[in-house]
């Protein structure tokens, strides 16, 4: 089970980091600043709402993982 949970964990932060890097892209593209480098931030409706994050989450996950969830994620690279 450990296990399971890590590489979950694992694909989540590689999620999480490609996305970021698709924003970052797209902002300067667009020529958005992010101030608060906020990862969960759309360029027209600004700070993304955590149950649409959490809705997306269910997509890509086999189980149940929240924002709140991810807020208490501890992942080190080893």
């Amino acid at each position: 089970m450990f296990l399971v949970k890590k590489v979950t964990y694992m694909i989540i932060k590689m999620l999480l980091i490609r996305y970021k890097n698709r924003q970052e892209k797209l902002f300067k593209a667009l020529e958005i600043e992010n101030e608060n480098n906020v990862v969960c931030w759309h360029p027209m409706r600004g700070i993304i709402d955590n149950n649409i994050v959490n809705d997306e989450l269910k997509n890509i996950c086999d189980h149940v993982m929240t924002t709140h969830g991810l807020r208490h994620t501890r992942v080190s690279p080893d």
